[in-house]
């Protein structure tokens, strides 16, 4: 092994005693050692590479550089770093992007070419997913969180490789490893089977969620003082605006933040019941008639049931088979959105997750004609050890790679490579999911006002269709001209 390590793009010797871990979707911290001599002292922040020749072993930041211990000052510079992998990269930007009408997969790509691209990351693949949102917003939001986002609604997940290039995948297009793991196997070192509940789910409940009103209609009286028009309903998109029935010019309605109010009329915010008349403008003249035509935003629900899921686990446990959990979403806008990221989560978490561990070196993977490419995160693993239990198909999720040390017969090193795989939800780790879970849980409110949708799941996807019908049960919005507005209606199946 001939490793170099690179901080900066400046040579330095690196010590073989380096600990390299990696996980799609997620931060992980990293241990590399390296001399300094005459070079800059490494900093918190720097650019880290390792390379094993022509094979970029870790590309990532340098996150708590540790000197040695003087007692002389004469003693070798040797510092410990640990680092942060490329991953962790993302999560030091901050988006603040508004999408309409548009799929995940160009959602991901505007991501990319706005953001990722500027740290010098290319693009690798991100699949064609045709699933689209109405509305996806993100104001003052972590890079890194909006993908995981993104990623949960589409069963999907995301990597940035040492190779510096970004991946956004469904499972369906990760890489096949080329050999099937069975009994034949016998080189693999501590195999260990694992499985967790933690994350199974029958029933699934989306909080935060919105969807639009009809057309909102409202009319207010300008008396010469008051800027600020306050609707019923926080604004979706655009609205449209009259003045004593005469209609103002698009190009003089703003958005805050994105045009210059001295070259508008009105000004409005995403999701803001306000809009602001700029009076230097002087279009309004005391006792004038303003009247907003817009699209709403409300708050929903969503409770979506695995019937399958509920008997199948009630007969196996004789247990009422509920197994319920809750997802905040504020970014989803509309109720087939929602409806579509609850359904996703069920498939996601329909049954426990098996998780497999153990450990190869590099010269076995190389007598088998692979490489360390083979064994990168997101790749699928067909596993047929039915004696043990463990079957299937599974995802590398982790990788840890260390020094083997010396071969005392033949004199030859290498790398341990040691793999973890599992079978679902394949972006987090354990620790971060009870994480979320806990915040999603502190940051639940339920608000009088807002719209529950009780739902059952059904193998196929739901295939929703608008049609609006009256409820007693709706919320009621005190407006003196707003029209009330009627919820969505998904047949008899799905009665709101």
């Amino acid at each position: 092994m001939d490793i170099k390590a690179f901080i900066n793009g400046t040579e330095y010797k690196a010590l073989r005693d380096f600990t390299i871990s990696e996980q799609a979707g997620n931060k992980t911290s990293s241990e590399i050692s390296v001399l300094v001599e005459d070079q800059p002292v490494p900093l918190a922040g720097d650019i880290i590479e390792l390379v094993d020749g022509t094979e970029t072993l870790f590309w990532g930041m340098c996150g708590i550089p540790k000197s040695p211990k003087y007692k002389t000052g004469l003693e070798p510079r040797l510092y410990k770093i640990t680092c942060g992998n490329s991953n962790s990269i993302l999560s030091h930007r901050i988006i603040n992007v508004a999408y309409q009408d548009h799929t995940i997969s160009e959602i991901v790509q505007a991501l990319f070419d706005d953001y990722i691209a500027a740290e010098g990351i290319t693009v690798g693949e991100i699949s064609t997913i045709d699933v689209s949102l109405d509305v996806y917003t993100a104001k003052d939001y972590n890079l890194q969180d909006a993908l995981n986002e993104l990623a949960d609604l589409v069963s999907a997940t995301w990597r940035v490789d040492s190779d510096k290039s970004f991946h956004f995948v469904v499972a369906d297009d990760f890489p096949q490893f080329p050999v099937t793991i069975s009994e034949d196997w016998g080189w693999i070192g501590e195999l260990q089977h694992t499985t967790k509940d933690y994350s199974v789910r029958t029933v699934q409940y989306i909080s935060g969620a919105k969807d639009k009103t009809t057309p909102q209609t409202e009319t207010f009286i300008y008396d010469g003082d008051n800027n600020a028009f306050e609707v019923s309903f926080g604004v979706s998109s655009r609205p449209t605006i009259s003045i004593n029935g005469t209609a103002v010019d698009p190009s003089l309605i703003g958005v805050n933040g994105l045009d210059n109010i001295e070259d508008c009329w009105f000004m409005f915010s995403y999701e803001s019941r306000t809009i602001t008349y700029n009076s230097n403008s002087e279009a309004l003249a005391t006792g004038d008639t303003v009247t907003i035509v817009y699209t709403g935003l409300f708050p929903i629900r969503i409770r979506l049931t695995n019937e399958s899921a509920v008997s199948r686990l009630a007969a196996a446990t004789g247990l009422s088979g509920l197994r319920e959990n809750v997802k905040l979403a504020s970014n989803v806008t509309t109720q087939a959105d929602a409806v579509q990221l609850a359904q996703s989560l069920l498939e996601q978490f329909e049954t426990c997750e098996n998780m497999v561990k153990f450990w190869m070196t590099s010269q076995q993977l190389y007598a088998l004609g692979l490489d360390l490419e083979d064994t990168k995160t997101l790749t699928r693993v067909q596993i047929g050890l039915p004696r043990l239990g463990i079957e299937g198909e599974y995802i590398i999720t982790e990788r840890k790679l260390t020094p083997l040390l010396a071969d005392p017969e033949n004199a030859k090193e290498g790398l341990k490579i040691q793999l973890t795989l599992r079978d679902r939800n394949y972006l987090r780790s354990y620790g971060e999911i009870l994480s979320n879970l806990r915040k999603d849980l502190v940051a639940l409110t339920v608000r009088e006002d807002d719209i529950v949708t009780i739902m059952s799941s059904f193998t196929e996807r739901l295939q929703l269709s608008e049609a609006y019908i009256y409820s007693r049960s709706m919320p009621f919005f005190p407006s003196t001209t707003a029209a009330i507005f009627s919820p969505l209606d998904f047949g008899e199946t799905f009665p709101v």
